[in-house]
Order: structure tokens, then C-alpha cells, then sequence
């Protein structure tokens, strides 16, 4: 998806670290998550046995980086409040 490379995320880190906060305060404060963010790439990948069989392939969703990163604040901001034995 249109999405900013991990490379970049990681390399530039100092330098989007205030935009993107804004952008994943704006996307917590109004519940909405931004479309590109949503976007997925399913990828088959192949497990075992025939490979003409379509039941032999597992679908892999690859994610926007930026998602990724919005989804670990988040976990990362929740998990100290959870019951780890009940979820």
C-alpha cells in the first residue's frame, strides 16, 4: 500500500516522530483509522504437499508499517491494565 517504507520509519525516526504522533492521537481522539492504513496485501504462501492445491497455501496479510506502529502504541498503552489470565 502508499505507505511510508520501514526503512524510512526507522531512519527518520526523530524527524516524523511529531507528525506521526498527531496523526495517531487524531486517528485514537476520533476512532477512525485512515483508509490507507486499513489497505492489506493477502499473500499465499505455500505449506506443504500439492502445490496445484489450493487448501495447501496459508494467506498472509502484509500491513502499512505505519498501522503496525499505531496497533503497538496502542497494545503497548492497554496491556498493563489487562488480566493477562483472563484474556
Amino acid at each position: 500500500p502508499n505507505d511510508i517504507p520501514s526503512f524510512v520509519l526507522k531512519n527518520c525516526s526523530q524527524q516524523i516522530a511529531k507528525p506521526l504522533t498527531r496523526m495517531f492521537n487524531a486517528s485514537i481522539r476520533l476512532s477512525k483509522v485512515h483508509t490507507q492504513w486499513k489497505n492489506v496485501n493477502v499473500v499465499p504462501v505455500f505449506k506443504k504437499g500439492d502445490k496445484s492445491d489450493v487448501q495447501n497455501y496459508r494467506p498472509i496479510s502484509l500491513l502499512p508499517c505505519s498501522s503496525k506502529v499505531l496497533e503497538r502504541c496502542i497494545v503497548n498503552h492497554i496491556y498493563p491494565y489487562c488480566n493477562i489470565y483472563g484474556m
